[in-house]
């Protein structure tokens, strides 16, 4: 029997060299097929050069990848001695359908290690991380999205009306605007299933909000697109969501009220202004949230993160999204220092909310919001995290709870 490493009910088996992924020599490569979600399998492909050890962890926390805490579900190992015939190992992965998994972060690391040249150490091959969705819904949660986030000229949108033959701009109604009436994006008919990776925005200029619980109109005229314009001027507590509160939506269905513009947010009071043309609705489900950079729309480093989410058909009903009411303007912070110093990363950052502000951390492809720390003496956040692996080179963003964020480049 082929060598390999078994935890918590992987199914686990042989197979032939597979063309879903390229393999590099020297390094291990590895191949995913399927989105984690309850009640479905996802696919994993582990192969290396004949004669290397190769291993991939599978770890669901709350915590960076190689915090595992042993004995929560979905710590896995994959792997073994890459046979002469090079054939590679396979884990199917079957997700329990259990309501407490959802929204919970499955990180992957593929290493690999070629006795014949022990000099090269351990050598990286594919990390990422992905988020437990649920199943389909029939009612979500609603919220408004302005045109930084759903509009003709973002990169994905163009891509995906490609795939599906349309111009872009009939794909999300921006040829057809309107102010009376709220009619379902085209987008979600002929393009439901399509996983797109969108922006929302950055510090100060945020793509997505929430409504507060009591406003001066019915819920279901504002969802309906009933309201007359003069009334949706000077709506108190509309809530723009930064990247802390993005996160907590990975797993969520939403039901997004497009706007053909921005939509205006004064503070100190938290006015917001919903006037002006929308291009209607659109329900998607958050199947993760990724460090920003990824799409052009994000390079810049008070971007937010980008979110990677499913479109879904027409959804039946929607409900309010409640998140807590801050009126303050978004936080201003900075990356001080992020850097490899052997195999512990060192962050540091300032930010204006401290010493109350409650600060995260997410490296691109390996943790997602893990906490910092205030230190008194500095005045600044700090945080470290062991990795068996150089993360040199990849992304970090810096998060606070009052709407704060900063990306960098980890040196």
């Amino acid at each position: 029997m082929r060598p390999a490493l078994l935890l918590s009910g992987l199914s686990l088996l042989a197979a032939a060299p597979s063309a879903l992924a390229q393999h590099v020599p020297g390094t291990p490569s590895l191949a995913l097929g399927g989105e984690p979600c309850l009640g479905r399998s996802v696919r994993f492909e582990l192969g290396a050069d004949p004669g290397t050890f190769a291993l991939l962890w599978l770890s669901a926390s709350q915590g960076p990848t190689i915090g595992l805490p042993i004995g929560l579900p979905f710590v896995q190992v994959l792997g073994g001695l890459v046979p002469p015939s090079g054939q590679r190992f396979v884990a199917n992965l079957s997700v329990p359908n259990d309501p407490s998994l959802l929204r919970q972060p499955v990180y992957h690391l593929a290493v690999g290690f070629d006795p014949a040249r022990p000099q090269q150490g351990l050598l990286e091959g594919p990390s990422g991380v992905q988020t437990l969705c649920g199943p389909p819904t029939t009612i979500g949660d609603l919220v408004l999205i302005d045109d930084d986030m759903i509009d003709a000229g973002i990169s994905t949108i163009i891509a995906a009306a490609a795939r599906l033959g349309v111009a872009s701009d009939v794909l999300v109604n921006d040829n057809n605007p309107v102010e009376l009436g709220n009619p379902w994006l085209p987008w979600s008919t002929l393009g439901a299933g399509d996983i797109v990776t969108l922006p929302t925005g950055s510090v100060g200029d945020e793509s997505i909000f929430a409504l507060p619980a009591e406003t001066p109109f019915t819920f279901q005229a504002f969802l309906a697109g009933t309201v007359p314009q003069p009334q949706l001027d000077n709506i108190a507590n509309v809530m723009p969501l930064g990247n802390q509160e993005l996160a907590r939506l990975i797993g969520r269905t939403l039901v997004a009220v497009v706007k053909d513009g921005d939509y205006g947010i004064n503070y100190n009071p938290l006015l917001a202004n919903l006037q002006g043309a929308r291009n209607g609705l659109l329900a998607f489900t958050v199947l993760g949230v990724q460090v920003p950079g990824r799409i052009s729309e994000s390079g810049n480093s008070s971007a937010l993160y980008d979110l990677r989410v499913r479109i879904e058909g027409p959804i039946a009903s929607a409900r309010s999204l409640q998140v807590p009411v801050v009126d303050l303007s978004s936080d201003s912070m900075q990356i001080t220092t992020a850097r490899m110093q052997g195999n512990l990363l060192i962050v540091e950052a300032t930010a204006n909310s401290a010493p109350t502000g409650t600060l995260s951390f997410s490296v691109e492809g390996f943790s997602f919001e893990s906490p910092m720390s205030f230190v008194a003496g500095s005045g600044s956040y700090r945080a470290s995290l062991w990795s068996p692996i150089s993360l040199a080179g990849r992304r970090i963003t810096v998060s606070s709870d009052q709407r704060g964020a900063y990306t960098d480049t980890i040196q």
